[in-house]
């Protein structure tokens, strides 16, 4: 535990429930903030002090599970403030980073805002030491934005996400849906123009026709509105752990993150399949499926489920294409609204979907109704285990 005379402990708005955890995994009590909204729309911040010098040559951590523009300029406003009061050092908890999907510029004039607010927090007073901790970045290289002496460090959910799935293997594997279940979901799609998916490849809709595939799933169908197909209750059998690749693939929801996948298969020793999409400003077409998931579970990775609409078209794709089921595991439940939620947790494409507490979104009452089909992990140990070791070293490698 952390000496609460030596320590402080801050959050911004959103993030109360992350910081709790790591509260009571570090020994030091959270404290308060005053906020208040003018009518001119002006915000007014006090930290809960009763003295100026309270909080001289004191750690300081600030958790920030950062979603919206509020939310930064809440925690510069207040990083800043801890700065000015005296704090020894400033440790910046920060489980999601926004904006990380904004990390170069593609068309002419795009601000690059994820190095924008990189530079922005390097601005915070540095004092004997400034730490930046993260989970699971878009990209590794967003630390590079990071400018001036302060440290960043890019945390990993792999572990956690790894034993979850280990728990779930029996049921993901042993719990398979029939193919006439399987075709069934897939009719039961609501027709999108966008592209048309078969074994050999895929077709655009647009001057083609084609009467043996069907479309990509829209995440705004009524599909939505249905409750979840489960899963038959009728292949029950011993699998072989040795020969998990003969059941088990890992896969992509596009291109974007072939190595992570490839570090799960590694890690339960299975083969890999990838999503070769097309993108344009305007939609997102599947062009080709890259390896074999005929005849097995497919566990989709991506670091991030916001709208849903890459991973609903991913698993239509693969059940398409003769996998037995798919499910989903990703770092950040980073859901846009309620009804992405509905669409994506409601939706019979997936059987499981597994996923970390680093954004408020994972918090959302209505996952409640989806508790059989998802699992969300709590991540804020690797947080706390990185705060205790910085008590007893000088530096974190």
């Amino acid at each position: 535990m952390i000496e609460k005379t030596k320590a402080v402990l801050y959050c911004t708005k959103g993030s109360e429930y992350f910081a709790k955890l790591i509260s009571s995994k570090i020994g030091v009590p959270l404290s308060s903030i005053l906020r208040k909204v003018f009518t001119n729309g002006e915000r007014y911040t006090k930290l809960n002090i009763e003295d100026r010098l309270e909080l001289i040559g004191k750690d300081a951590i600030l958790v920030c599970c950062m979603t919206n523009d509020d939310d930064i300029m809440e925690i510069y406003r207040i990083g800043y403030t801890l700065a000015e009061l005296g704090t020894k050092s400033r440790t910046f908890v920060i489980p999601h980073f926004a904006y990380a999907t904004m990390e170069r510029d593609v068309h002419p004039g795009e601000v690059v805002t994820a190095k924008t607010l990189a530079h922005l927090l390097s601005s915070i007073p540095r004092g004997e030491q400034s730490r930046f901790m993260f989970l699971d970045l878009h990209t590794s290289g967003l630390r590079r934005y990071f400018s001036g002496s302060c440290m960043t460090l890019e945390l990993y959910a792999e572990k956690y996400l790894s034993k979850c799935i280990s728990e779930h293997l029996k049921y993901i594997i042993q719990s398979s849906q029939s193919p006439q279940t399987i075709h069934k979901i897939i009719s039961k799609t609501v027709k999108s123009p966008a592209l048309l998916v078969g074994k050999d490849g895929a077709r655009e809709i647009s001057g083609l026709k084609s009467d043996s595939h069907s479309e990509v799933p829209s995440v705004t169908s009524s599909l939505s509105e249905e409750p979840p197909i489960m899963p038959d209750k009728c292949s029950i059998f011993e699998y072989d752990e040795k020969k998990l690749e003969k059941y088990l693939v890992f896969a992509s929801a596009d291109l974007g993150r072939p190595l992570w996948v490839s570090s799960f298969a590694r890690k339960f020793g299975t083969d890999v399949i990838l999503l070769e999409k097309r993108r344009t400003f305007e939609d997102t077409r599947v062009l080709n499926v890259i390896g074999n998931c005929s005849g097995r579970h497919v566990m989709i990775y991506d670091d991030m489920i916001r709208s849903g609409g890459t991973l609903l078209t991913a698993a239509k794709t693969y059940l398409e294409n003769g996998a037995l089921s798919v499910s989903a595991v990703v770092s950040h439940l980073a859901f846009a609204d309620e009804s992405c939620i509905k669409s994506v947790c409601g939706s019979p494409f997936l059987k499981l979907i597994i996923g970390t507490n680093s954004h408020p979104m994972s918090q959302h009452p209505k996952l409640k109704e989806y508790e059989a089909k998802v699992r969300v992990i709590d991540v804020s140990q690797r947080f706390a285990d990185v705060l205790l070791y910085s008590q007893t070293h000088d530096s974190i490698s």
